[in-house]
Order: structure tokens, then sequence, then C-alpha cells
């Protein structure tokens, strides 16, 4: 993590009062900003020490002809990024925004509660399954999350045992 100037992180503060938002991306907390200019990504980005990555370009006309500058996105995508970079800021936030962060990490605290097995790093499926051992895992596809080993034999079995209906 880079050193932290306080005025530096008052102006990024601004910046993402101004631009910025904080998201759900299912119910994982993210730190968003978009811009047409990424050098001004990268200043924030280096503001908040370091966290976060900029993507882009991506095509900003969405089927138009309008003339439109490409646009370019900060993101801080993780649970521990986005909170880290909303703590930096916090001192110099908004009320607005404030609320806004908030009212997402709750949702993903009450989502935690709900469901721990799906807290980041704990390795046990939805049933309470060790999936610890990654061959305990099953691909479901190109691109597609692992299942639960243990969850799959159990539904087999259960699939097998149900009569045949004529």
């Amino acid at each position: 993590m880079l050193p932290l100037n306080h005025q530096e992180l008052a102006w990024a503060a601004g910046f993402f009062d101004g631009e910025g938002c904080s998201r759900s991306a299912g119910y994982s907390p993210r730190v968003v900003i978009g811009q047409t200019d990424p050098r001004v990504l990268q200043r924030f980005k280096e503001a908040v020490g370091g966290l976060g990555l900029i993507y882009g370009p991506y095509d900003n006309k969405r089927g138009t002809n309008r003339p439109w500058a490409d646009r370019w996105e900060y993101a801080a995508t993780t649970f521990e990024s986005a909170q880290a970079v909303i703590t930096l800021l916090w001192k110099w936030l908004s009320p607005i925004k404030r609320e806004q962060a908030v009212r997402v990490f709750t949702r993903y605290k009450n989502h935690v509660k709900t469901y721990p097995s799906r807290q980041r790093g704990q390795p046990i499926c939805r049933n309470g399954h060790d999936v610890s051992d990654p061959r305990s895992l099953y691909s479901n596809g190109a691109g597609k999350p692992k299942t639960c080993g243990f969850c799959k034999k159990e539904k087999r079995r259960e699939r097998a045992s149900k009569p045949i209906a004529k």
C-alpha cells in the first residue's frame, strides 16, 4: 500500500462524492467511479493507497451515433478493498455517500449472517460440507462456479432412491 496523503484523501473523497458510488454486485460491496479520462482515476487510486483497479477503455456510444469519448472505470471489487477505500474517505464524505455506503455494507453483512458459508475464505458449502480440498469440488462447465461434490453425490442418491413413475 502506498503512503497516504490527507490532502489527497480529501480530494479523493470530494471526487468520489461527485462522481462515484457504493453499490452491490450481487451482495458483494463495490466502490466504483466512471470517467472518460483515466488519469484522474489513476490519481484517485494513488490517493487511496493503490487499492482497486482501473478498467477500460469501454465504448461509450451505447448503440448511438453520438461521438462520446471512451469510458474508464475505477473499481474496488472485493469486500476488503471496498471497505478500506470507504474507511479512508469516511472523514470527508457527505452524509449522502455515507448513507449509501452503510446501506451497501449492511446488505452484505446481513447476507453473510444468513448464508455464512458464502463469506469470503470459508471452506464450506451452503449445506455445511467441508470443501477445503479442491478434489471435493466439481466444475459445472466453462466459466461456471464449482459445485460441492458431497452435495452432488447426495442429489444423485436422492434421484436413484426415487421410484420411477409409470
